[in-house]
C-alpha cells in the first residue's frame, strides 16, 4: 500500500473514533444548558433532536467495535482451518494445503500470517499458475497486507455510510492486490501464469488477502495493458473526509446559533 493510501486509511480510522467525540464536545454543554431552563416540558423539547444527534454520532464507533469482533472471530476460525491442513512448499514458498474443491488461495492471520491453498487450487492450476499465485500471496505477507486489510475493514465498518466511502475502500483493496501482483511478477512469475491463476480463482470468496475476488477486472486489464495501474487517487477520500469533519462543524453551527437548539443561544 502506498504512503498516501496508508495516510488516508489512518485518517479514516481516527476520524471514526473522533467523530462521536467531536459531537460530544458540543452536545454536552447544550444538554447541560437545559438544567437552567423552565421546568415545563415545552422548554426541553430540544433534548429530543439533541439525543438523536448524539445517538447517530455513535454509529462510527459502534461500527469499529463490530468490525473488530468480526476479525477476532475470524482469527479463531483460522486455528481450526490450520489443523485441518497440511504444511506444503512449492518453489520456495511455504503454505498450508486445506480441503476444498474450489480454487482459492489467500493469506490470513493477524499475528502470524499464513498462506492457504485449497486442494482444488493444487489440482486445477498448472505448476506455473500455482507458483505465480503463491508468489502473489507471499507478497501480501511481506507487505503486511493482512493487517492493513484489517484496518480497511474497520474503517469501512465505521464510516462506510459516508458518500464515496465504499468506492474509496474498494480502491484501497484493489491497490494492495495490484502491488502484490507487481511483486509476484518481479519475483519471477510469468504474466500469463498470474492471469490464469486469477481467472481460475475468480468468483471465490475467501478471507484475508485473497488471490481473487477484489478488483479482478481491473487487475486482469492491467496484466493485459501494464501501462494502466489501478492506483488510489487522494481525491476519492475527499467526500469521506468532508463528511467526517464537516458534519460536526455544521452541527456545531446549528446548535450555537440557536437554529437547532432554541434553549442553547445563551451558551455563548
Amino acid at each position: 500500500m502506498s504512503t498516501g493510501a496508508r495516510a488516508t486509511l489512518a485518517v479514516a480510522v481516527l476520524g471514526g473514533v473522533a467523530f462521536p467525540l467531536a459531537f460530544a464536545h458540543m452536545l454536552a454543554p447544550a444538554v447541560a444548558s437545559h438544567s437552567g431552563a423552565a421546568p415545563h416540558l415545552g422548554a426541553h423539547l430540544d433534548l429530543i433532536p439533541l439525543s438523536v444527534l448524539g445517538a447517530v454520532s455513535l454509529l462510527p464507533l459502534i461500527g469499529l467495535g463490530r468490525g473488530a469482533v468480526r476479525w477476532i472471530v475470524a482469527e479463531r476460525c483460522l486455528t481450526a482451518l490450520t489443523r485441518q491442513g497440511l504444511p506444503q512448499s512449492s518453489g520456495g514458498v511455504r503454505y498450508v494445503s486445506v480441503p476444498g474443491t474450489q480454487v482459492a488461495l489467500f493469506t490470513a492471520g493477524l499475528r502470524q500470517p499464513v498462506i492457504y491453498a485449497t486442494a482444488g487450487a493444487e489440482q486445477t492450476l498448472d505448476a506455473g499458475a500455482l507458483h505465480a499465485a503463491l508468489l502473489h500471496e507471499r507478497a501480501h505477507m511481506s507487505h503486511h497486507d493482512v493487517r492493513w486489510l484489517a484496518l480497511v475493514s474497520l474503517a469501512e465498518a465505521a464510516v462506510g455510510a459516508f458518500p464515496g466511502a465504499r468506492r474509496l475502500f474498494s480502491s484501497l483493496r484493489i491497490e494492495m492486490e495490484w502491488r502484490a501482483d507487481s511483486a509476484a511478477l518481479a519475483a519471477g512469475a510469468r504474466r500469463e501464469d498470474l492471469f490464469e491463476a486469477i481467472v481460475g480463482a475468480a468468483g471465490v470468496a475467501a478471507g484475508g488477502a485473497a488471490l481473487s475476488g477484489v478488483g479482478t477486472a481491473e487487475r486482469l486489464a492491467w496484466l493485459a495493458q501494464p501501462e494502466t495501474p489501478p492506483l488510489v487517487s487522494e481525491r476519492q477520500a475527499a467526500p469521506v473526509f468532508a463528511g467526517l469533519f464537516g458534519l460536526p462543524l455544521l452541527a456545531h453551527a446549528l446548535i450555537w446559533t440557536g437554529i437547532f437548539c432554541v434553549a442553547c443561544p445563551h451558551l455563548g
